[in-house]
């Protein structure tokens, strides 16, 4: 295992305030979204996915989801222990391309996906500890190869760790190739942020990486479940499954905050796939292809009202509205 601690130069928070980005366009969360693929199958078929990333210099995307009950925990032990199973899919959805356990992670919430010539690798939350609900949270990031078949525990020298700030839980990881970015949703001191920084720099393991932004996240956004950064703007994904206090269309929906004032630009619900038996929305990220973004939404949903079986469809908003200059 390989632990690395960066010291932060310049805390947003502290004296010293980084100059906000240069501004970027943003999805348009008016737009109709349309279906990338519908009800595709995850190497486990009896849970949910977490969230899901992209691979878009090979054609690919990967899933998390938390361990279903097997000979090494019942699911209530898998999640109190962070234990989650990796899906390698076909862009399309089509095709299931491989898998991966992986043990003492957390919750799979976000992740994010790094080609680097014929290897993939994973940044991912690690070292899960259980919250409240004795569900596993991950206190740090890890970057690990994806190794088809493999069952990787947290402790594995595997995985290159990174401590970006000492004593927070609930971290996440998202990345932003695009603009060579990385950020990290974590809560310290009982509040929740996410702060950004340069990838290349957390990656090659600098002791001092001074972060490009942070904002706060302490919004109503009820249950979240997902977020990523592109561009000058973070986007989260709040709602819950169909159910009697949430019934047709449900309460899915996607805000869209500044990166350099920590602002709501805008938040909007999610109408598409209404009429999917089971509906929950899971996972959010964007696809690049042939140089054109996309804001892609995940949602668990089922072959019936009857099947307790879970599959994932994905929608996306296709359309960029284009930058603006204050």
């Amino acid at each position: 295992m390989i632990l690395t601690a960066l010291a932060l130069a310049a805390s947003p928070t502290g004296a010293e305030t980084p100059l906000p980005l240069p501004p970027t366009g943003r999805f348009d969360l008016q737009a109709e979204p349309h279906v990338v693929f519908l009800g595709q199958w995850l190497h486990d078929r009896r849970h949910v996915p977490q969230s899901f990333a992209f691979d878009d210099a090979n054609g690919f995307l990967y899933t998390l989801q938390v361990e279903g009950a097997n000979a090494a925990g019942t699911f209530e032990e898998h999640g109190r222990r962070g234990d989650l199973t990796l899906t390698k899919l076909a862009r399309d959805g089509r095709t299931i391309a491989g898998h991966m356990t992986l043990r003492g992670f957390g919750h799979g919430v976000a992740l994010g996906i790094e080609p680097v010539g014929r290897d993939v690798f994973l940044w991912t939350e690690v070292d899960s500890q259980p919250n409240d609900n004795a569900s596993g949270r991950g206190t740090r990031i890890g970057r690990f190869r994806f190794e088809s078949g493999a069952t990787l525990d947290t402790a594995s020298p595997k995985i290159e760790k990174f401590d970006l700030m000492p004593g927070a839980h609930t971290c996440t990881p998202s990345l932003d190739l695009t603009h060579g970015r990385l950020a990290l949703r974590h809560v310290r001191d009982g509040e929740m942020r996410v702060t950004l920084y340069n990838l290349a720099s957390v990656a090659s393991g600098r002791s001092r990486t001074p972060p490009l932004r942070e904002i706060s996240l302490q919004l109503p956004f009820g249950t979240v479940q997902g977020w990523c950064t592109y561009g000058s703007y973070v986007y989260v994904l709040a709602g819950q499954a169909y159910g009697p206090k949430n019934p047709p269309p449900g309460n899915a929906t996607v805000w869209c905050l500044d990166w350099s004032t920590g602002a709501v630009v805008d938040h909007e619900p999610v109408r598409a796939l209404a009429d999917l038996a089971y509906r929950e929305p899971e996972g959010i990220a964007v696809q690049v292809l042939d140089g054109v973004p996309r804001l892609c939404i995940g949602f668990g949903a089922s072959v019936s009202a009857h099947d307790s079986r879970r599959q994932l469809s994905v929608v996306a908003f296709p359309k960029f509205l284009p930058a603006t200059t204050p």
